[in-house]
């Protein structure tokens, strides 16, 4: 703050430009105006803090789950975490909500996910689900014996990841839906390896 001296008889009150003119005690002192950092706090910042508070809790409820296994194994530069989040933001609107669930994603690795697959109720209101896919003839071996695997959701929770009890080879069959407290409208599909180690992607399914 500096002390502005002046012989004429107005005193000057007021901002003007990046400064301050203050009457203190007979005399007017100028100082730096106070200034906002450009963006912060606006109502964009707010909203794009909001919807990243959201993601991290979607992705901090499976923790304790394989899912950060299967990501850990799948990052190279950046952590397992990052990755799962940043495969994950496309499914979420500007306010935090997940706008497109069939999007979401919880699997990414090197196994082969069949092209032509599908996954439907047997009956409206059942939780049993039919799944079918395609005879792949390049796919031999011990790749045959490949888990399906399942989570379950409405929309907004989660269920456990489970294994649906089938194998790459059945190319069909039927499971039951794990447990919601509501009822599930969307499934997510992947398959496991034989030893745990290997996944394929996932894909969503609204049933």
């Amino acid at each position: 703050m500096a002390l502005v001296t002046s012989n004429g008889s107005t005193n000057i009150v007021g901002k003007i430009g990046e400064v301050v003119y203050v009457p203190y005690k007979g005399g007017t002192y100028v100082r730096k105006a106070p200034t906002t950092r450009k963006g912060a706090r606006t109502p964009a910042m707010l909203l794009n803090q909001q919807r990243f508070a959201c993601m991290h809790r979607f992705c901090a409820q499976f923790k304790h789950t394989l899912i950060p296994q299967i990501w850990n194994d799948a990052a190279t530069t950046n952590s397992g975490y990052n990755l799962f989040m940043k495969a994950n933001s496309p499914a979420f609107a500007k306010d935090g909500s997940i706008a497109e669930p069939l999007l979401l994603k919880f699997s990414v690795g090197a196994l082969l996910l069949p092209k032509e697959m599908s996954a439907q109720r047997t009956a409206p209101e059942s939780n049993t689900i039919q799944v079918s896919w395609a005879k792949e003839d390049h796919i031999r071996g011990f790749r045959l014996l490949d888990e399906l695997m399942v989570i379950s959701s409405d929309g907004v929770k989660f269920s456990l990841l489970t294994s649906t009890g089938l194998l790459r080879k059945d190319l069909q069959g039927t499971f039951e839906l794990p447990l919601l407290a509501a009822q599930p409208g969307y499934l997510y599909l992947f398959f496991r390896s034989e030893d745990r180690r290997e996944f394929s992607a996932s894909r969503g399914f609204k049933i």
